[in-house]
């Protein structure tokens, strides 16, 4: 099936007509009467204690955040259109250096607000519209995505999602801690999936660690929808087991792939070696001499028969081919060649071997949990949820597609 969007073009044609057709913003909605304090929701509050140990700290940042200036929803409207979620990979194919610096800006932008102003991002979530996203970071399709489409729309009747209701009904917490294998180590510690739950069967991730002593947070862009509101608890378990089971996967194929290629190396350098050797015996025997004396012993020429092969039944007269032999300049030069494809296989060896040394550090938690880092969570999700969806789908991704006004 097509992608959500093809082209560059038509990235800022579709975005810039959804942004230019959008109701107002409230320049109120940051405001909230006493009794509909989000904190006072005591699924928040858990969130809250979480983030914050120190009750005076935590009451600064409560403040601080019910105070956000109205501004914060336009840079995130026109940051989700020069950074839009489900297809920002793609960016990296269509648009120039200028653009790059603006897409750049823009998702540096997108992740502060997800890392530091989590809290007044769930307290505006409504105003938040998510688009249906099975692909990954890299954005290749797979088999019955068109299916996926036609499911998903069918029974929820568009590929366009939201939250209803702000208030968390439940928190569903997973352990992260466990290692994908022993000679990676991880930088992070206590790290934890937060799952929030809205209106029965939906909820958002945010990802929570500690690193170096303080506890961080970090809101995914994603909202799942689960077809069965049903033991959302062992639903959830389900998909963070398999998303460990699909690292240790990725970790295991990426060392293998190295060592196969190392092996491959190898035998293209004992084959280069005896080509060498076999080269320098030839050069050897044909060059004899004493002093400035030199005899070049040309050898007679090979002869090969060239078989002419007709119809069935008709006569193939096989023809003498003379195969040259090499000149000793020739043979020099060839021993030259080579020498340096030697080299080069050495130079490939170290290549890969280093490689092998530096993949723990490049699988570890910190680049697992890089804010939309290509080939990390994000593929390891959407591999997650093709094998869960495999037969039907049960659980449904949408992400971020742009922040509105309040209807």
């Amino acid at each position: 099936m097509k992608k959500l969007l093809i082209s560059f073009s038509s990235i800022f044609a579709f975005l810039t007509v959804s942004c230019s057709t959008n109701k107002p913003i409230n320049s109120n909605t940051t405001v909230n009467t006493n009794d509909n304090k989000l904190y006072k929701n005591k699924y928040v509050d858990q969130l809250l204690n979480l983030y914050l140990s120190d009750s005076k700290l935590k009451d600064s940042y409560i403040n601080d955040q019910e105070n956000v200036p109205d501004s914060r929803f336009s840079e995130l409207k026109y940051g989700l259109t020069f950074y839009p979620i489900f297809i920002h990979r793609s960016l990296d194919y269509h648009v120039g250096q200028h653009y790059r610096v603006v897409i750049q800006k823009s998702k540096n932008s997108l992740e502060q607000t997800l890392r530091n102003d989590w809290y007044w991002v769930l307290d505006n979530i409504t105003q938040f519209k998510y688009n249906f996203n099975p692909y990954g970071d890299l954005y290749n399709e797979f088999e019955k995505d068109e299916d996926l489409f036609k499911q998903v729309e069918k029974d929820l009747g568009s590929l366009i999602s939201s939250v209803k209701n702000k208030n968390v009904q439940k928190i569903i917490r997973v352990n992260l801690d466990k290692t994908i294998n022993e000679k990676v180590k991880d930088i992070y510690t206590k790290k934890e999936a937060l799952y929030l739950v809205f209106d029965n069967n939906k909820a958002i991730k945010i990802f929570k660690y500690e690193n170096s002593g303080k506890t961080e947070f970090l809101m995914t862009t994603d909202l799942f929808i689960f077809k069965d509101p049903n033991n959302l608890e062992t639903q959830i378990e389900q998909l963070e087991n398999t998303i460990l089971d699909k690292r240790k996967a990725e970790y295991e194929n990426n060392l293998n792939n190295i060592n196969k290629s190392i092996e491959s190396t190898k035998k293209r350098k004992e084959k280069l070696q005896q080509e060498i050797k076999d080269l320098k015996e030839k050069i050897e025997k044909n060059t004899s001499g004493n002093g400035n004396d030199t005899t070049v012993n040309v050898a007679p020429p090979v002869m090969a028969f060239a078989f002419t092969f007709g119809k069935p039944g008709s006569n193939s007269t096989p023809k003498k081919v003379e195969k040259k032999e090499l000149t000793p300049d020739e043979l020099k030069k060839e021993l030259e060649k080579k020498e340096k494809q030697i080299q080069q296989a050495d130079s490939r060896n170290a290549e890969l071997l280093k490689d092998i040394e530096n993949l723990p550090q490049k699988s570890n938690d910190t680049k697992f949990l890089e804010f939309h880092a290509s080939d990390q969570y994000g593929e390891r999700l959407k591999e997650s949820l093709n094998e869960i969806n495999k037969d039907n789908w049960k659980i449904a991704r949408f992400s971020m597609r742009g922040i509105y006004g309040q209807e």
